[in-house]
């Protein structure tokens, strides 16, 4: 397989060339994936919603970021993330990676929100999907041939991808994000499978 040396792309990237670069080195950005009025409609409903704070200074993954989880398919996730999901999972699976997403969770980033240098959940089979709605958040991978890790900014439209688990946990590349300038909305998108957790814990 040809080597990808870059892993920032435009909107014109074909699924295939994306989904390369994230197998070949463990992760992708897309800038403007998706329309203003699309990313607009789901932030709105996101700034609008109860969030749960995830945080933890002690534990293995030092974290703050206020969270809230929805199906990929439920009656009750609505519209504005459920056609955000669908356009995501319709271009990796153009791809040509098999994926069938569960999972949509909303982030909301405070200015002191960040999450520490980890590995995505065990049972994230395949591909972890980020899409960020509103805001600018500095995201840092380390990529499979790179000695230092790469940054991307993340603005509205941006999509990161990351290999998930595929049998292999020493696969998923470490990641982390700096804390924003101000409030980033985000969603991400799992395909969550319980029979990889592991024994002493999934990250």
């Amino acid at each position: 397989m040809e080597r990808i040396s870059s892993v920032e792309f435009d909107k014109n990237v074909s699924p295939r060339t994306a989904i390369e670069a994230v197998q070949a080195r463990g992760a992708c950005a897309i800038h403007s994936f998706t329309t203003i009025e699309n990313l607009q409609r789901a932030a709105a409903f996101v700034r609008t919603q109860p969030m749960i704070l995830d945080e933890s200074s002690t534990a293995r993954v030092p974290r703050r970021q206020h969270m809230n989880a929805y199906a990929f398919d439920g009656e009750s996730t609505p519209n504005a993330l459920t056609d955000l999901a669908v356009a995501v999972k319709s271009f990796v699976n153009k791809g040509e990676l098999a994926w069938t997403p569960n999972e949509i969770i909303a982030h909301r980033y405070q200015d002191n929100n960040f999450i520490g240098r980890h590995r995505d959940y065990s049972e994230a089979y395949g591909l972890v999907a980020v899409l960020t709605l509103d805001g600018m958040q500095d995201f840092y991978v380390e990529l499979d041939d790179e000695p230092e890790p790469t940054k991307v900014t993340m603005q509205p439209g941006t999509l990161t991808m990351l290999r998930g688990f595929t049998g292999d946990l020493e696969k998923r590349p470490y990641h982390w994000v700096d804390r924003p300038a101000s409030q980033r909305l985000a969603l991400s998108i799992r395909d969550m499978r319980e029979v990889w957790t592991t024994r002493d814990g999934s990250w």
